[in-house]
């Protein structure tokens, strides 16, 4: 176009102008319809585009009544059950067990037998009882020292020397006091005897305290009668320190 400018402005004749301004005329009607068809094309773009947004809009409307669909219709197929009302539950009757009552003619029936109590349980020493099932199964755990001896007397010798040492008092730095616990202990009533009887030379408090010993280390020989003898004694003397622990042990052996 500034070509033609230029060229129209170096006066040329009439024919040339006139044809020269014709073809600037076309090529302005080709520039005018280039644009045109540009702007129809971006128009065309736009409408695609807004086109495609309200399709994809329109299909996600679509979906989510569709789902909203699927639930009515699946709640109207598949009602809840009704709540019961509690009024409504039946309640199950509970029958009375009625006891017969006994008859009133008393004059004909049979006197009911009287059960008979054992006779000498508490009387036998504990020694010479038969071992019960859970005794059988602790011999060999409690039972390796008093061989001849069932486990509630060594449970109860044990207890005995145990409450001797927790209550030893003055005695407790006596060399024959202690020595005679650790031969009980160790299943030597025989070593355990001389010791005691050397204590009873020592004085009043450790005569008695011997005789409490004696009573365990014969509990500990078996001879369960004597033993008991000895610690029934004990209970029998005011004031004893062994008192308390002579009565368990009396309790004990007549179960």
């Amino acid at each position: 176009m500034e070509d033609f400018k230029q060229y129209l402005n170096e006066n040329p004749n009439d024919s040339e102008r006139r044809a020269l301004e014709k073809i600037e005329a076309g090529l302005e009607g080709l520039r005018l319809e280039k644009k045109v068809a540009e702007a129809a094309a971006f128009r065309q773009k736009l409408a695609r585009r807004w086109f495609l947004k309200k399709t994809v809009a329109l299909a996600i409307g679509l979906l989510i009544l569709g789902a909203f669909a699927v639930l009515f219709f699946a709640k109207i197929m598949n009602p809840s059950p009704p709540v019961p009302d509690f009024d409504e539950i039946p309640v199950p009757k509970i029958e009375e067990k009625i006891e017969p009552q006994p008859s009133q003619n008393l004059e004909n029936q049979s006197p009911a037998p009287v059960p008979e109590k054992p006779v000498g349980k508490k009387n036998v020493p504990i020694a010479e009882r038969p071992l019960s099932k859970k005794e059988q199964f602790e011999k060999p755990l409690v039972r390796g020292v008093f061989e001849n001896l069932d486990s509630a007397t060594v449970f109860l010798i044990s207890e005995l020397l145990t409450e001797t040492e927790k209550n030893g008092g003055d005695f407790q730095s006596n060399f024959d006091w202690k020595k005679a616990i650790q031969n009980l202990r160790d299943g030597q009533p025989n070593t355990a005897k001389p010791l005691i009887f050397n204590m009873e030379k020592q004085g009043a408090a450790f005569s008695e305290e011997a005789k409490w010993l004696l009573g365990i280390s014969l509990l500990a020989e078996g001879k369960m009668d004597e033993a008991r003898a000895i610690f029934e004694k004990i209970v029998r003397t005011a004031g004893h320190p062994r008192q308390a622990a002579a009565k368990m042990a009396v309790e004990k052996l007549q179960e």
